[in-house]
């Protein structure tokens, strides 16, 4: 599956149970990826109900990306639910299901799944915090953002203005060095001066 522009498709998916739960009791991810720029989202979750569904959909796909033009679920019964159906008609999106037959054909969301499960496999040293870990882990399985594609994230333009605040600052200091080193040398050759 593909997109002709970022966040106008997306693929939502449910990994878990997973056991042991976290700390927290939660038990399951609910992961959407956009099919154009391989931007993942997930949530941790006790229980992934139809309610658990809505309410992501509305705040973390369409409050930060905007209304997509289509969203492509498995058959899974919190995923095509009544409320699925309402945010469907309400926002204009049309909803899809991948083939029973074929689940891997929703591809990206499985790829996803897995990445997600094997940067959390690495990342945890205690099974209980997982979910802690979770943001991290979408954050290490980000794709690089071009400006011709999509919004560009926070993070690394933050990261860059730090470093040429940083830069600037070490160069400031540098030529102030250099200017109170030519200001104590005119007082040296000054006092010299004075004294003889």
């Amino acid at each position: 599956m593909s997109a002709p522009w970022p966040f106008v498709a997306w693929g939502m998916d449910v990994i878990g149970p997973i056991d042991p739960p976290a700390s927290n009791g939660h038990c399951f991810i609910l992961v959407s990826i956009d099919y154009f720029t391989k931007w993942v989202d997930a949530t941790s979750h006790k229980s992934v109900t139809k309610k658990v569904v809505a309410d992501f959909i509305k705040n973390n796909l369409i409050c930060h990306f905007s209304v997509s033009e289509s969203i492509i679920t498995d058959n899974g019964a919190n995923l095509n639910s009544h409320l699925m159906k309402d945010i469907s008609e309400q926002f204009k999106i049309t909803h899809k299901n991948s083939t029973t037959y074929r689940p891997q054909m929703n591809g990206a969301i499985e790829a996803a799944n897995k990445n997600i499960k094997r940067i959390l496999g690495k990342m945890v040293d205690n099974y209980k915090n997982w979910h802690e870990q979770l943001p991290y882990a979408l954050t290490a399985d980000a794709p690089p953002i071009s400006l011709s594609t999509a919004k560009q994230r926070q993070e690394p333009k933050q990261r860059r203005e730090i470093k040429t605040i940083t830069a600037e600052m070490d160069n400031r200091d540098a030529s102030d060095q250099k200017g109170r080193k030519k200001a104590n040398d005119r007082c040296i050759s000054g006092q010299k001066g004075h004294n003889e």
